[in-house]
């Protein structure tokens, strides 16, 4: 589906993908150019799905943790190297095989009561070490990878793909790919996004925040739209991989990156901290900037995104 704007601003919707919508903003050229870019980009996306999907049973990386692949592809060989070098960078924070976690958590739910502390702690130690490693650059099983999933990294390295993949005539000012919390501009024309409000995230709900994007990513995390529910009680879809719980003192965190790819990892990665630590460690990063939402609904920001953003109240 797609609408106009504006004369100069063409917006294309497809749905699904990636199990979301995935909008294209184009502004300058004609509405046949821009819904050429917009092809490219969700004909890149779809394909680039077929091979990191989590979900999707007939996906590459589902085929390789059945041993049905006998040579991982260059798109998931580079996926699966990314994400061993960012397990080590960040000491474990990111973990490809947190989905162990929360299948545990979906049990409970099933079952009506919360995981003991010391079978989540348990479960943890046991995903501390990856299940895989790279050999002379092909991805080799060592462990169980029934878990394995890259959700944290993937949606930003496929926004951040299929942007680039796009011809931009010199016409066009600037494309936005948006898909659920992830986005990737690119040209020089910033474009206006507005930030959700973590604890009403309701389609009629105003942003909470405007943020100019030019030339970055951007990726938000946070239980807003997921979570577990167990015993009347609602916990975050988001696990501590060191600990197995759910985050309790976040509702959201939206980086800024040079690319959707970092900015995904960079989410993931300081999504189970505290809001001060979180815009500490985030801060000491060269290129960038961040917002954290506590549970009260109060803000915590770094000066990059003090620079980029403006609060809408």
């Amino acid at each position: 589906m797609a609408d106009e704007l504006a004369p100069d601003r063409h917006v294309f919707r497809e749905h699904p993908l990636l199990g979301t919508v995935v909008e294209v903003v184009v502004v300058g050229g004609s509405r046949a150019g821009a819904s050429s870019i917009a092809a490219s980009v969700f004909t890149d996306i779809d394909r680039l799905e077929q091979v990191f999907s989590a979900y999707r049973r007939d996906s590459e990386l589902n085929a390789w943790k059945r041993d049905e692949v006998e040579v991982a592809s260059p798109d998931l060989c580079s996926l699966m190297t990314l994400a061993l070098e960012w397990q080590h960078r960040s000491a474990g924070s990111f973990n490809p095989l947190t989905g162990a976690l929360s299948a545990l958590w979906s049990e409970a739910e099933q079952l009506g009561r919360r995981p003991a502390s010391e079978e989540l702690l348990e479960a943890a130690a046991q995903i501390r070490h990856p299940r895989y490693e790279i050999r002379g650059g092909v991805p080799v099983r060592t462990g169980d990878c029934t878990h394995l999933n890259f959700n944290a990294i993937a949606k930003g390295l496929i926004v951040d793909r299929a942007l680039a993949s796009a011809d931009l005539p010199e016409h066009v000012a600037s494309v936005l790919v948006s898909a659920g919390g992830d986005l990737a501009h690119r040209g020089v024309e910033a474009v206006s996004v507005g930030i959700e409000n973590p604890l009403r995230p309701f389609d009629n709900e105003p942003p909470i925040f405007m943020l100019d994007v030019c030339q970055m990513g951007v990726a938000t995390s946070g239980g807003a739209h997921r979570g577990f529910r167990i015993d009347g009680e609602r916990f975050s879809h988001v696990i501590d991989p060191h600990t197995g719980q759910p985050v309790t003192s976040q509702a959201s965190v939206t980086i800024v990156a040079p690319s959707a790819l970092l900015a995904d990892v960079l989410a993931t990665v300081v999504g189970a901290m505290s809001p001060e630590q979180a815009v500490e460690h985030v801060e000491a990063l060269p290129d960038a900037g961040c917002l954290v939402v506590d549970r009260s609904g109060a803000f915590s920001s770094d000066s990059r995104w003090s620079r980029l953003a403006k609060p809408t109240t």
